[in-house]
């Protein structure tokens, strides 16, 4: 009522009515809001998702100069995260806003609209972009404390489209200059609020541009020119609105609308086109030798990746099932996945294998009973194996587009692939190329080859080869092609002027280089599958022995790792049995067995967030927890069975229910409503 004149009880009915709504809105929801509350108290670790501190001031330039710190391709270097910082709204729309803010429109909007977007937009905008106040009370906020303040730069691109609009309408349709100063005391408010905001807004925002320009004069170049540029949109936004605010030509109002509608649009078309550019639809998530070895091959089982390889959220695009990625996960997952390295976990969400010792980690046990048949590395990732020692390189030759083949020495026996001994290298990864190595027998026959892109080489580089069933005995050489590129790698030479390698040997360590090329997929032979049947059972209460044992080799594979002494079946050990595994759907799982006698079918998936059942030949049974983040599944006969597993989120039905009463709550309001104009209409005719 002190922003809009207007009665206390119809400020009261109107909070009413909002509650209302909010409330409606709220319980329309809750088939999503109900699990989502449930997941996020057991699977987010909010206190390991704390941030702190705000976007420097100088980000403020970017609202209305988008290549202030250059373009996503070629940022100019700095310590803000060059996305998350990203401010970008536009000139014209920030002459909008601050017109939205001092002129009134002829046709009133409703009371403390403008006021509420207003200060709502310097305080989020405060608490974003400086420390105090406003920081210190959003910080205390759920789901802002657990996210980079930046991250609040959407809900301010929000207050700021509404503010935009509000300032078309007062542009094209103000009162006159006198009217707008006649206003009752209540509303000055408004309007001395309004100035505020808009000379904080102008100075802020400005302020970096400004003193740049007073330090040392506008950059050259591509951000100089986005300065320049968005000034004179800023210029020019601002001479159409007084143009159309003191020439009351209908024809000058229209044409002023449509060049402030130009200004808004076309530079914020040109920012989205640079900063999210359309890919060829071929580059987009294709198919290659690599995910389509991995098809053919992974069946119910998983990968792991290492580093970025298949980056996270991959995996799931091409249907192969990874145990590495960007998930949340449950806090017994994560603990299990720890113990397969400390650095598994490179954030509470995103996971993937360390490169640096990669030939220790990837034998870890714990892989192993997760059902990791697969490992895919980059193609300059370390390969696990033996270096085998050559001598010093007493000479160097240059390996470039024209230089042809070049060959190594002789050597024999298996491998897993080559060291390079690269002395120095041009124009990488400027100009990348096309490396291609083969391993042809002393006879002529090709062994193995590969062909890896280069863009960039390291002092020892590495090259996966399929080369492990070549003979003990076998002599071969190396042959080396490099291609399409004006790069070059200078190799050093042994006595006999051919290019000094180091053979990676296999290992005893059940790890196998399978493929090569666009990617080195290494398969590990003792992974267990995903899906198994157990005939031994294993009961370890404690968390602490039960993580050793999930690590240690020992462990009985045979065996299902149950946590509580109520779950033991006293199962012999005799037992076998055949699986067949089908997934119906995400949510659906089925599984045939064929037993020889009683045992256990372990599921190696997280299925213990009380939304996963589970029948056996159609009767109800308990997903028992084993595997300390799996579950399993008992089956007490022999003979053929069949489970069935089923997902629907923790309180997915009270949900349902809930969203449902209030879409027929919503209904009959809205029918009444409609019943009684429509006889008011009629009352009014008669």
């Amino acid at each position: 009522s002190i922003c809009g004149g207007v009665r206390t009880r119809d400020v009261l009915m109107s909070l009413l009515r909002s509650a209302a709504g909010v409330i409606l809105g709220v319980a329309l929801s809750a088939v999503q809001l109900l699990p989502f509350l449930w997941f996020s108290t057991h699977y987010v670790d909010f206190e390991a998702r704390n941030f702190t501190g705000t976007l420097k001031m100088e980000n403020l330039a970017t609202v209305i100069a988008p290549r202030y710190f250059g373009n996503p391709d070629a940022p100019v270097a700095r310590t803000d995260h060059f996305i998350e910082s990203f401010s970008y709204v536009g000139a014209a729309a920030i002459v909008l806003v601050i017109v939205a803010l001092i002129l009134r429109p002829r046709n009133t909007t409703p009371p403390g609209v403008l006021l509420f977007f207003g200060v709502a937009l310097v305080f989020v905008g405060a608490a974003t972009y400086s420390d105090g106040l406003a920081f210190d009370i959003l910080q205390k906020l759920p789901t802002i404390s657990s996210s980079p303040i930046g991250r609040m730069r959407s809900i301010l691109g929000f207050f700021a489209a509404v503010l935009v609009a509000f300032g078309a309408a007062a542009a094209y349709e103000p009162k006159t200059l006198g009217r707008q100063f006649r206003v009752p005391d209540t509303r000055r408010v408004r309007w001395v609020l309004g100035g505020i905001v808009s000379l904080l807004s102008a100075v802020l925002i400005t302020g970096p541009i400004l003193d740049q320009t007073l330090s040392g004069g506008l950059p050259e170049g591509l951000i100089g020119e986005s300065v320049r540029n968005s000034l004179a949109v800023a210029a020019l936004a601002l001479l159409v609105v007084l143009v159309i605010r003191l020439v009351r030509w209908q024809v000058v109002r229209w044409s002023g609308m449509i060049v402030l509608i130009v200004a808004v649009t076309v530079p914020a078309i040109s920012v989205a086109q640079t900063w999210w550019p359309l890919s060829d639809r071929s580059t987009f998530y294709p198919e290659t030798p690599a995910t389509d070895f991995l098809k053919d091959n992974l069946s119910d089982n998983r990968l792991a990746s290492v580093g970025r390889t298949l980056s996270p959220g991959t995996a799931s695009v091409y249907g192969l099932r990874s145990i590495t990625g960007h998930t949340f996960a449950s806090p017994q997952w994560h603990e299990a996945m720890s113990r397969v390295t400390p650095d598994f976990y490179r954030s509470p969400t995103l996971s993937s294998l360390p490169s640096e010792d990669l030939g220790t980690v990837i034998q870890s046990p714990v892989l192993n009973r997760f059902g990791v048949s697969y490992v895919v590395a980059s193609p300059g990732d370390t390969i696990p194996g033996d270096v085998e020692e050559g001598s010093a390189p007493v000479g160097e030759l240059a390996l470039t587009s024209d230089a042809g083949i070049v060959q190594s020495g002789t050597f024999e026996g298996p491998i897993r692939g080559i060291e390079l001994n690269v002395l120095k290298q041009a124009n990488l990864p400027e100009d990348p190329g096309s490396l291609t190595v083969r391993v042809v027998a002393n006879g002529g026959a090709e062994l193995a080859k590969t062909s890896v892109i280069l863009a960039g080489i390291d002092q020892h580089q590495a090259v996966a080869l399929t080369g492990e069933d070549i003979g003990e005995g076998e002599q071969w050489h190396v042959e080396l092609q490099f291609t399409d590129s004006s790069a070059e790698i200078t190799l050093g030479t042994d006595e006999n002027q051919h290019a000094s390698i180091a053979p990676i040997r296999p290992m005893d360590d059940g790890i196998r280089v399978v493929h090569t090329g666009d990617a080195t997929i290494l398969e590990r032979e003792a992974a267990l599958d995903r899906i198994r049947w157990n005939s031994q059972e294993l009961v370890i209460p404690d968390a602490a022995a039960r993580l050793d044992a999930l690590g240690n080799p020992e462990t009985p594979v045979n065996a299902v790792i149950l946590e509580h002494e109520g779950d033991a079946k006293g199962v012999n050990g005799t037992s076998s049995a055949t699986l067949t595994s089908r997934d119906i759907d995400t949510n659906q799982l089925e599984i045939s067995v064929d037993a020889t006698g009683a045992g256990w079918v372990t599921i190696a998936d997280s299925m213990r967030d009380n939304g996963w059942q589970a029948t056996l030949d159609g009767d109800p049974v308990e997903l028992a927890d084993a595997e300390h983040a799996a579950v399993a599944v008992y089956v007490p006969s022999e003979g053929k069975h069949t489970i069935e597993l089923s997902y629907d989120p923790p309180y997915g039905s009270q949900g349902r229910a809930i969203s449902a009463a209030s879409l027929a709550l919503i209904s009959v309001v809205l029918v009444g409503a409609g019943v009684q104009r429509i006889r008011k209409s009629k009352t009014a005719k008669s």
